[in-house]
């Protein structure tokens, strides 16, 4: 079984496993093709979920975005997708700066759908293996296109974007989100 564990391993090293190209990004279905062969050359009872996640993100990239159809169409979509795609990613890049990296990792496991409440596009998630120690989550105001975030970081830290210091100046979604992670 080690032997068989090494040669796939190996494969992966001279090419004959897909690995990430940051040439080209993979479509959904050469991306899963490419994490079932990275988990067929994991040991996941030995390594665990975090080094399974890192191994699939090293030889596979990150998962591709599932675009959303319209910017009216946000619900039902993994946060995660919605704030990678064409549609808003530069809104977030733009509101977040260099903390949207972060952000993005902090909501790619989703707590559930983007859900449309009222005319605000809202979405949750933490980052894979940390909830309630680095989580995220987002309003989109469907009338004006604005963005807003709010950050944990740490199991402690919170931090919003687009609203200032003022929690009350924040969207309800955001508002209720941040007071129940205190």
């Amino acid at each position: 079984m080690r032997i068989v564990h090494f040669l796939t391993a190996l494969g992966f090293a001279i090419g004959l496993v897909p690995a990430a190209s940051s040439a080209r990004p993979m479509d959904q279905k050469a991306w899963e093709k490419c994490r079932d062969s990275a988990l067929g050359v994991a040991e996941q009872q030995r390594l665990g979920p975090a080094a399974i996640d890192q191994l699939i993100k090293k030889h596979c990239g990150d998962v591709p975005v599932s675009e959303p159809k319209a910017s009216g169409a946000l619900a039902g979509a993994a946060p995660f997708d919605v704030v990678r795609s064409a549609a808003w990613k530069a809104k977030f890049q733009s509101l977040l700066g260099a903390r949207y990296a972060k952000f993005a990792r902090q909501i790619e496991a989703a707590t559930g759908p983007t859900q449309v409440r009222d005319s605000w596009a809202v979405g949750s998630g933490n980052a894979p293996h940390l909830g309630g120690v680095d989580e995220a989550a987002f309003a989109i105001d469907l009338q004006n296109g604005k963005v807003y975030a709010a950050m944990k970081e740490d199991g402690k830290h919170l931090t919003g974007y687009g609203f200032g210091k003022s929690l009350s100046a924040a969207p309800p979604f955001l508002q209720d989100w941040m007071k129940g992670k205190r």
